[in-house]
């Protein structure tokens, strides 16, 4: 197994969890929503989006590899929004970093898988 292949299937355990507090409804969900003025349903799509992505990142070393590359195109462009949305809501720099650093390690992924 490649390193492109650990890091898909790292990335891909990150963004289901943070999928998976989405899509659940919980107080932590909520509190992002206020925070970037973002309504919940929203922040569900978000949610749905991150899953999605999460398993054709999986589909991407277990079936084809193209499943992967557009899994993290995709998670790139979801990435570059989250990135927005804390900056038009004035959060600090460091409230972006998270997405800052996922997006960037999906965008190597695109070039590697």
């Amino acid at each position: 197994m490649s390193a492109a292949h650990v890091a898909s299937l790292v990335l891909a355990a990150v963004f289901a969890a943070s999928a998976l507090v989405k899509l659940s409804g919980s107080k932590a969900a909520h509190e992002i929503g206020e925070k970037i003025n973002a309504p919940f349903g929203l922040l569900r799509f978000v949610g749905a989006c991150e899953l999605l992505a999460a398993l054709g990142l999986v589909g991407g070393v277990v079936v084809q590899t193209w499943m992967g590359v557009a899994a993290s195109i995709g998670l790139v462009a979801l990435m570059i929004g989250a990135v927005i949305a804390h900056v038009r809501a004035k959060e600090p720099l460091t409230a972006s970093l998270p997405a800052l650093v996922l997006g960037a390690v999906a965008a190597v992924l695109v070039f590697t898988l």
